[in-house]
């Protein structure tokens, strides 16, 4: 029953590993977050590309015509 499982009790790691887990995890958003940012500027990149080939095709064809 619910009672009975919010009764139970879990021993904590000692804190030397509490540590670690928590360096690792610290470590783990901070790469998350730059790799979150570096998506964010290469998707920006490549439509900027994108657009600048697409008006650069429009363009040329303007100009043949």
């Amino acid at each position: 029953s619910k009672p009975v499982l919010m009764g139970l009790t879990f021993p904590l790691p000692p804190k030397p590993d509490q540590v670690v887990m928590a360096k690792a995890l610290t470590d783990a958003r901070t790469k998350a977050a730059d790799l979150r940012e570096k998506a964010r500027t290469e998707r920006a990149k490549a439509w900027t590309d994108f657009e600048t080939a697409v008006y650069a095709t429009e363009d040329a064809t303007e100009a043949v015509t």
